[in-house]
This record gives structure tokens, sequence and C-alpha cells, in this order.
């Protein structure tokens, strides 16, 4: 009797195995594949949350920056060391903590090579006491990384000049590098001739209330493509614009439209000006009552 029962039960376990593999095998299979998925986009997903809080961060180093004191020594200014060393410092910091960096599975620099050098270095400078270049739209719209590192123009001097009545500070830092790739980069920029640029006594003479302005109208043209800007240089009568190419057209542009954008500004000023005189008249004319 009880061999008749093992008998049964063989028989069982075979009825079982004929019918392929056990469907919680297939279950813990899915299982452990959503587990892995889900694993990997939380580290995705945290990686993307460690850069914007680097992005932040730099944010901030850059409010700070501009807080920096300008110390007076004779006729020059130099920058309080102390505290542009370690701007400097948290900035390559920075700078090396994102190299690794991940979008998506794409990673953000790549070390220069041999074909990458070229035999002149080419200086950048910039009106400011700290300038650091990171992304940009190209005319396409995408996005534009440098190609080896965060590209940081340091501080190299100030300078006292006289403008009309008044003593103007003008603060300048440099980057100079024999890497094609990044000198490409910085060319194509379209802030390039306005934030920097290549020369430096054109850096110097620029009036940092027109850069702004400046700035405002590169923001509007960097994603156009060429025929937009076709269309922009016919607008604004550009000379001979049909003998130039998009960039050069753009350059030029650029500084008609900011014109346009400092006589709004200015118009803006003097009427917030005259309602102010108005409404302090109309206030003297009721104390007086």
């Amino acid at each position: 009797m009880a061999e008749k029962k093992t008998n049964t039960k063989a028989e069982n376990n075979a009825g079982v195995q004929s019918n392929g593999p056990d469907a919680s095998d297939e279950i813990k299979k899915e299982k452990t594949g959503a587990a892995a998925d889900i694993q990997i986009k939380r580290e995705l997903y945290d990686k993307k949350k460690e850069l914007e809080a680097k992005d932040e961060e730099l944010e901030f180093i850059k409010k700070e920056l501009a807080a920096i004191k300008i110390t007076k020594v004779g006729p020059t200014q130099v920058v309080e060391s102390d505290a542009l060393k370690l701007m400097e410092a948290r900035i390559n910091e920075l700078s090396r903590q994102i190299v690794s960096g991940v979008r998506g599975e794409k990673t953000l620099f790549r070390p220069p090579t041999p074909l990458d050098l070229q035999d002149d270095s080419i200086t950048f400078t910039s009106r400011a006491v700290f300038f650091v270049v990171g992304s940009y739209l190209d005319k396409n719209g995408l996005e534009q990384i440098p190609p080896h590192k965060l590209i940081i123009f340091t501080y190299q001097a100030s300078d006292i000049r006289k403008e009309g009545k008044e003593d103007v500070i003008k603060n300048f830092s440099q980057f100079a590098t024999n890497l094609k790739t990044e000198i490409a980069f910085l060319r194509s920029h379209p802030h390039y001739g306005i934030t920097f640029s290549e020369n430096t006594n054109e850096m110097m003479d620029e009036d940092t209330k027109d850069t702004q302005f400046k700035v405002r109208a590169a923001n509007q043209l960097a994603t156009l493509p060429p025929e937009a800007i076709f269309d922009r240089a016919k607008e604004y009568k550009i000379a001979n614009w049909q003998g130039k190419n998009a960039e050069e057209l753009r350059y030029l542009i650029v500084h008609k439209m900011a014109e346009e954008f400092k006589a709004e500004a200015k118009k803006l000023s003097e009427d917030i000006l005259r309602r102010r005189i108005l409404a302090s008249s109309l206030i003297n004319e009721k104390n007086s009552e």
C-alpha cells in the first residue's frame, strides 16, 4: 500500500515537471529585472540631483565673487587674495567632481589627446574678477559642453580709469589654452566678443552696462538658424549683409539690438523719473493746501 503511494507521488512530480518551467520562477525573474531597473533609475536620479546641487553651488560662488572687496593701493586696485584663492579652489574642486558626472550614460568631458594640441597658445580675456564658461545652446538649440573641463578665467589685475567725473575700477581675468577643441568651443560661444574676447584692449574698453544689453541680445539670437539671421540683417539694414556669413551678421545684429535695448532702458528710466517728479509735486500741493 505504501509502495503505491510513493509511485503516485512520483507520477505527480513527473507531471508537474512536464508542464515546463515553474511559473513562480518566471515571476521571480521579472521581479529581479524590475528591481534592477529601479535601482539603475534611482542611481541616475541621485547623480542628476548631485549635479544639480553642484550647479547651485557654482551659482552661489559666482554671487560671492561679485561681493569680493577691492582694496585701494595707490593708483591701482588689488583684489583680496585670500578670498579669491578660496573661490578658485572651490571652483576647481567642483570642476574635478563633475568630470565624471553622468547625463544618462554619457560622460560630460573627455581627456585631451595629442591631436587636440596646437603650437600657439591663445589667451582669452574677460571683464571680471573671476569668470566661468559652462555650456551654451547652439543655433540648433542643442547644448554644447566644454570638451575637457569647466573653462575658468582667473584674476589677473585691476585698473582705475577716469570716465567723466568718476573713477571706474576695471578688473580682468584670463584663460590661456593651446587646445584646439577649447579654442573652437570659446570662439563658437554666443557671448564671444561680448563677455570675453581674444582682444584684451577691446575688453578693457567695454562698458559693463552695455555688455548686459549685448548678452540679452546674444541670448535671443543664439538658437536662430542662418535663414532667420539673414532676415534680421535685412530688417536692421546691415550694410552689405548679402556678402557676409551668418556668424558675422549675428555679431553685428547683437550690437544693433543692444542699442535698441539701451534706448528702451533710457526711455523707461526717464519715464519713471517724470512720474516720481509728478507724484512728488502732487504730494507737495496737497500738503500746502
